[in-house]
């Protein structure tokens, strides 16, 4: 259910829920962390994600459900957001 691509690093009480409850039914759906890419202390990500290879999850972010991170992006935030992409610089410039 969860996929730890090569060099990837989960900080200290991060979480990877590959499952919840919704509506009284167990929903199971897998969690893909890509080569090489950062789970911050306490992140917490949530069922049906993919964090791209070199992504970041900054510490305490919590990834809502089957969200897609692109390869290098920095994310951050409750619910987590982009604030950084994959070339440096942060979106909207």
């Amino acid at each position: 259910m969860v996929t730890l691509g090569e060099g990837a690093v989960m900080g200290g009480h991060a979480t990877i829920n590959a499952h919840l409850t919704e509506k009284n039914e167990l929903v199971l759906s897998p969690v893909k962390v890509g080569d090489g890419a950062l789970l911050g202390t306490g992140s917490i990500v949530q069922p049906g994600c993919e964090i791209g290879a070199g992504a970041v999850v900054a510490s305490r972010a919590v990834v809502p459900k089957w969200t897609k991170i692109p390869p290098g992006e920095v994310w951050a935030g409750i619910p987590a957001k982009c604030i950084r992409l994959s070339d440096g610089t942060k979106p909207g410039d």
